[in-house]
């Protein structure tokens, strides 16, 4: 029983370490990135904010999120009514945004349990969207990256050898899409072979391999991968679309493929270790860094990033929070 409690007290201290260091990392770039702009700099970009666009963003943020809950509701299989999944697509969206490190995606599977969905469907379900999203999401990635221009060749470099890991890792989903079970027995004769399965990473691995083809199991219909493969291009094309809008409030200006390019990277941000809550410190730095790379003089490049994410944590609180109200309103009512 002591070792237990002793282990217990280890993990919770590592865990409130992680956070603090989290929160540290979050405060020092915010702190940083402030103090290389002025008052007057900052009141000079906010000033200038359409409002026009404002309104446009906001329309597209739920754009994104109507063909978000769209794809859900054909992977589950129409066992959630479409108006629920609404709801139940912004709360997560919102949990998500929040907590680090992507922590919220577990929302999901919590907030499904009400409608009776087994809750091997509802991981696998998460996770066939993931990967939807990974695999679109990497062909935009070699899609910009080949059409930028004027980049540095150690950039250019980085950027190409990023999208050739992308392209090799879809090649590997495809495998295991269509030849699954094959590779799940050759991957566990392998594994106790060489008696890999002492050592953490390998029955980890082996773990990821059978939860994705799980959730491929929900997809082998051709019908469903067609659609789902329609629709996360269409979120992805949506999304490209709001960041173009985020920019517009600013009266900003960037190239097509330049803002692909950033809503990749966006995506990818929480999946860092050092994410704090909401993502400020770190979304900001990344976004400045692109912004300066393309041209856009710092104190803008710092003063839009903070923008661009406050409107978007706005937009995404206000759907979030309503839609809440909603769920709950609708279980107490027993509807």
């Amino acid at each position: 029983m002591e070792p237990t409690n002793k282990k217990n007290g280890t993990s919770r201290r590592q865990n409130i370490f992680k956070i603090a260091a989290m929160i540290a990392i979050s405060l020092l770039l915010v702190w940083f990135l402030l103090s290389r702009i002025s008052l007057d700099d900052a009141a000079n970009v906010m000033s200038k904010i359409n409002l026009f666009y404002v309104v446009l963003a906001f329309a597209f943020f739920i754009v994104v999120y109507l063909f978000r809950a769209l794809r859900f509701y054909f992977l589950l299989n129409k066992e959630v009514k479409m108006k629920e999944l609404i709801f139940i697509v912004f709360v997560h969206n919102m949990i998500n945004t929040i907590m680090p490190a992507r922590t919220g995606e577990l929302s999901y599977i919590y907030i499904l349990k009400r409608y009776k969905i087994p809750l091997e469907e509802r991981i696998a379900t998460l996770i066939t969207a993931r990967i939807f999203d990974f695999i679109t999401i990497s062909c935009f990635f070699f899609v910009s990256v080949l059409f930028l221009r004027d980049m540095p060749d150690i950039v250019a470099g980085i950027f190409w050898a990023i999208a050739l890991c992308l392209a090799a890792f879809i090649i590997l989903l495809g495998a295991l899409l269509y030849y699954g079970d094959s590779f799940k027995r050759i991957m566990d004769k392998f594994v106790k072979k060489l008696r890999l399965d002492r050592f953490k990473f390998a029955v980890r691995l082996q773990n990821i391999t059978e939860d994705t083809i799980s959730s491929f199991e929900t997809i082998r219909s051709r019908k469903v991968i067609v659609k789902t493969s329609f629709l996360s291009v269409m979120i992805w094309i949506s999304s490209a679309v709001l960041f173009y809008f985020y920019l517009k409030v600013f009266r900003l200006e960037l190239e097509v493929f330049e803002i692909i390019l950033l809503v990749c990277v966006a995506v990818l941000l929480p999946l860092l270790p050092f994410y704090a809550l909401g993502g400020f410190g770190t979304t900001e730095a990344v976004l400045t860094l692109f912004f300066v790379a393309f041209g856009i003089a710092e104190a803008v490049a710092i003063a839009v990033s903070f923008g661009i994410h406050i409107v978007a944590l706005i937009f995404t609180i206000i759907t979030g929070s309503v839609s809440s109200l909603k769920l709950g309103l609708r279980r107490r009512g027993g509807k």
